[in-house]
């Protein structure tokens, strides 16, 4: 049983470095994919899409 804790410390302190290092790349990742889908759905679904006479833009930011 402590072998298999010694193992996850081990992978655990490999991942931790390399996300150190990479630190950069993912939190820009998890900042531009999200507006990249608002922004494809506002002009994709949005220009002709109403609900209950509210734009799907309104609807979208109200959210």
């Amino acid at each position: 049983m402590l072998r298999f804790f010694s193992d996850i410390y081990s992978i655990l302190w490999i991942d931790l470095r390399n996300m150190r290092r990479q630190w950069k790349p993912m939190v820009a990742s998890s900042i531009v994919l999200p507006l990249l889908y608002v922004v494809a759905f506002v002009y994709g679904l949005g220009q002709g899409l109403e609900v209950n006479g509210f734009s799907y833009l309104f609807l979208l930011f109200l959210a």
